[in-house]
């Protein structure tokens, strides 16, 4: 079963699941998917080429990282655990 499945605009925008990550610009969200278990889900939009890595910490609790956004998440209560939006820092 595959976790991370691409999908188009239409689909990410008629999806009811909850958004984990977008960014915010929606001009900048070139990529969508939706991550699901086959029972429970979410949505994330990210801005670049890179792919979404998804690993499994414990039963059914998955982390989730892509660009600067990395979430814990529970899919069986479909709760976000923790949610970091990082930037990069200007320093002088």
């Amino acid at each position: 079963m595959n976790l991370i499945n691409k999908i188009t605009k239409e689909e990410f925008e008629n999806l009811k699941t909850p958004i984990l990550f977008t960014e915010k610009n929606a001009e900048a969200n070139n990529n969508l998917a939706s991550i699901s278990n086959g029972i429970n889900g979410f949505r994330i939009a990210w801005n670049s080429d890179i792919n979404p890595i998804l690993l499994l910490v414990s039963r059914n609790i998955y982390a989730i990282g892509i660009d600067q956004h990395f979430a814990l998440v529970d899919f069986e209560s479909q709760a976000f655990l923790v949610v970091l939006f990082m930037s990069l820092l200007s320093l002088r």
